[in-house]
């Protein structure tokens, strides 16, 4: 059940980004709303806990969005910096982060420091 869950989720969201090519991404806070914007946008899943992609490498001003698939509350938080520092985010959740600056963001989870993961923008 939970597998048919999420491909159905995947589904829609490649749906979406197929439907839509003039979407943003709409900040609330620091959880966010997912109007995909296909033009450099990433996803990251979080699940089983840990980040779907260990390292990611992206051009400056892509835009990058995690998206919790855990049943468990997890974070998108800068090592070093506040760079990255989202919420606790729930499931089906999500958090975005468009990257300005060229270097190495290494990051993890505030409530699982296991879970560790970098982005390379170049």
């Amino acid at each position: 059940m939970k597998k048919l869950f999420f491909v159905f989720g995947i589904f829609t969201l490649l749906l979406l980004f197929g439907c839509n090519s003039n979407n943003k991404i709409e900040s609330q806070g620091n959880t966010n709303v997912i109007n995909p914007e296909p033009v450099g946008a990433k996803i990251i899943e979080i699940k089983d806990l840990g980040f779907s992609q260990p390292e990611l490498r992206i051009k400056k001003e892509d835009t990058v969005t995690w998206i919790n698939q855990d049943s468990v509350k997890h974070t998108v938080t800068s090592d070093k910096g506040n760079e990255l520092n989202s919420n606790f985010l729930s499931k089906s959740e999500s958090y975005s982060h468009t990257f300005a600056n060229f270097g190495t963001f290494e990051y993890h989870c505030n409530a699982h420091p296991s879970m560790k993961a970098r982005i390379i923008v170049e």
